[in-house]
């Protein structure tokens, strides 16, 4: 009986096998960067929410201890102790009313590349 030569068989095997790996690595690397994204996302609306909260509270706060001296000015807040490094806080107390107090509070944060702003108007009663 005569025997056929298999030169080369392995080596394409190995190719195959090479071309099958690479192929699952691409597919998994893109699901990761969107899972990255996500989670980047998720960070910044947490830290978008809380920058809100502070200013609320920090609003509450003065308006409660009368430390409110002018109204209608940009009052830029200390973010040191809440632990947002790249974040800033605006707080703007509208005019005084009877009832309630008209408050902007504009907040940015940012995770690498996105960056997450908002600005809202809240009414609070002194």
């Amino acid at each position: 009986m005569k025997q056929t030569k298999r030169n080369g068989y392995v080596l394409v095997l190995v190719i195959m096998a090479l071309i099958v790996v690479a192929a699952e690595m691409f597919v998994l690397t893109g699901a990761a960067n969107i899972l990255l994204f996500q989670a980047n996302t998720a960070y910044l609306e947490a830290c978008n929410r809380n920058l809100v909260a502070s200013g609320l509270a920090w609003v509450r706060h003065s308006v409660k201890d009368k430390n409110l001296k002018s109204f209608n000015t940009a009052v830029k807040l200390d973010l040191a102790h809440i632990n947002i490094p790249q974040g800033s806080l605006v707080v703007i107390v509208g005019g005084q009313g009877y009832e309630t107090l008209e408050v902007q509070i504009k907040a940015s944060c940012n995770r690498g590349r996105q960056t997450l702003s908002s600005k809202d108007k809240f009414f609070v009663k002194p």
